[in-house]
């Protein structure tokens, strides 16, 4: 496999990572929160910075401050008014629009409090150990960009003005299909009787094989696990879904006991956590977001991967076109400058292996559905050139295109394709090329730099292929 050449990275205040403002007044909860989440990839802001940003009248140059994409509040030793609470939350999103915000409270906050903080974000109780906290800063990260992707998409299927079909960008509002799995006990019948009425269909079960039996006879939009302990068998059955091809969507709301309990069920895999003294009171809401959440992200990647139209898919390969590409890309360099988030592209050259020519046309589907299925949902995949194909990332940096960009390169050329014949079977010589955006660079600047890439490491493989010494035939 050719090696792939880092991108030059330049000293600019952009970074690769997310961005979260941290308000804490205690100087030790503050430092064991910032060294978490910079373990976890998070970049710390300084509050002053986004608070600074906020108040200059609109115009005013912000001297290269990136918005934050995270606020996090801590009053798990403070309390905190209503009014405190909604004008801080409008100081950070005057700051940082896209900013969500979480109250980090103690387990004996009462429900009227976590009650008025919700309306302004998010509420979760946590310990010393906050890894279930950063599991949902991902999953909000993750849902905004897919969230952003579908809006530029939705435009750029405008303003080629041209017939497009796609599907409707719509969560249904009807009472969710719940599923609680766990042993009897006080725990599940007080789960049961908080989702009583709320729920169009509310089904329990004991055992995660159970849970599985359900899941294939019916859908439900959420599962409520109450585990006994670290070793159970419902927090496995949790890591599974996330894997699984047909259940990954599914959230799974784990049940815990104290604040160090959700920290580990957040760790083994659950996709939100609550405490069994919050469960009357906080279940039902909880439940019910999770789910209508859960509905448009998927409404959402249905969209992205089936809008099509006159322009829009190239008929040999349904990948995009090259047409598209750079009518998207634009939005996306100009959504990048705005944001000051960062965007890569990868270029991918397809050869045959043993011919070193073009891959035949029967094969471009295929390759065109794994490059695909190797990226995300919110990243595109063209076909620029009869076997080129141009990936746009958005919100990834350079670091993490290049492990895209290995990874397309290893699967690709592991994988049988099959040519024109029914017995023409070949593998294909893949060529990778990566590049980051630079701040003000344009759509065309960007592919080309990647275009440049792609071929110093062609160059680069086609040299260490010929210095490689030949073995002698006895």
């Amino acid at each position: 496999m050719p090696p792939i050449t880092e991108p030059a990275r330049e000293p600019a205040a952009k970074t690769a990572r997310s961005k979260v403002v941290c308000l804490c007044d205690d100087a030790g909860e503050k430092a064991a929160l910032a060294s978490a989440l910079a373990d976890a990839g998070f970049e710390i802001a300084a509050p002053e910075s986004i608070v600074r940003k906020a108040t200059v009248p609109q115009g005013t140059p912000s001297q290269g401050t990136a918005p934050a994409d995270i606020g996090l509040i801590d009053l798990r030793r403070h309390a905190l008014t209503e009014k405190k609470a909604r004008s801080i939350a409008a100081l950070l999103r005057r700051g940082s629009p896209d900013c969500r915000l979480f109250f980090l409270v103690g387990g004996a906050v009462a429900a009227e409090s976590r009650e008025a903080l919700r309306r302004h974000g998010e509420v979760v109780p946590a310990g010393r150990d906050i890894a279930h906290v950063i599991e949902r800063f991902r999953q909000a990260i993750r849902l905004r960009n897919i969230a952003e992707e579908t809006a530029e998409r939705l435009k750029s299927l405008t303003a080629m003005n041209r017939l497009a079909a796609f599907p409707p960008v719509a969560a249904s509002s009807a009472p969710p299909k719940l599923l609680i799995a766990g042993e009897p006990g006080p725990v599940a019948l007080e789960a049961a009787n908080a989702l009583r009425g709320g729920a169009d269909a509310c089904v329990s079960v004991f055992s995660s094989g159970q849970v599985m039996r359900a899941l294939d006879v019916r859908r439900f939009d959420a599962l409520v696990i109450a585990p006994a302990g670290e070793h159970d068998p419902l927090l496995t059955l949790a890591r599974t879904l996330r894997r699984h091809p047909k259940h990954f969507a599914l959230p799974v709301i784990a049940v815990a006991a104290s604040e160090e309990d959700a920290a580990l069920f957040g760790r083994k895999g659950a996709s939100d956590v609550i405490l069994a003294s919050h469960l009357g009171a906080d279940l039902r809401a909880r439940a019910a977001l999770s789910a209508r959440r859960s509905r448009l992200l998927q409404s959402m990647k249905l969209f992205l991967n089936a809008c099509a139209g006159d322009g829009v898919r190239d008929p040999a390969s349904s990948a995009f076109t090259a047409a598209f590409a750079l009518e998207h890309g634009a939005r996306l360099c100009a959504r990048a400058d705005q944001t000051q988030r960062p965007l890569s592209a990868v270029v991918v050259r397809l050869q045959n292996a043993y011919t070193g020519a073009e891959p035949s046309r029967a094969a471009l589907p295929r390759a065109a559905h794994l490059i695909r299925r190797l990226v995300r949902a919110e990243d595109l995949a063209a076909r620029i050139a009869p076997a080129t194909f141009l990936v746009l990332m958005p919100a990834t940096a350079g670091g993490g295109a290049q492990k895209a960009a290995l990874r397309i390169q290893g699967v690709l050329e592991n994988t049988v394709f099959r040519g024109d014949g029914e017995r023409d079977l070949f593998s294909m010589r893949v060529a990778a090329g990566v590049d980051e955006r630079a701040d003000g660079a344009c759509m065309e600047e960007t592919a080309a730099r990647a275009l440049a890439r792609l071929r110093e490491n062609e160059k680069a493989r086609d040299a260490a292929f010929t210095a490689r010494p030949r073995q002698s035939r006895r």
